[in-house]
């Protein structure tokens, strides 16, 4: 991984720290030379699933992606999707 990567990691890492408190869980992705993390941060409600990384992505049509993806989901729906 480059510093360049690791600078943007830190910039949007640290956003979602301030709000959403530590990741619980981070995945790392990597294809070629280009790096994503997808992290996990836990909450009573809603659990957010946010990448890091994404942004610097190069699409197939040649053009940098320039967005991060987040998710959030409630968490009674995964409760009741782990008692399927």
């Amino acid at each position: 991984m480059s510093l360049e990567f690791d600078i943007r990691r830190s910039i949007i890492l640290s956003n979602y720290i301030k709000y959403w408190g530590m990741p619980e869980f981070r995945r790392i992705m990597s294809k070629d030379e280009e790096n994503v993390e997808l992290y996990t941060f836990p909450g009573e409600l809603i659990q957010r699933y946010a990448t890091v990384g994404l942004s610097a992505c190069t699409m197939s049509n040649s053009k940098q992606c320039n967005t991060e993806l987040f998710l959030a989901i409630p968490t009674y729906i995964l409760d009741e999707q782990s008692e399927l």
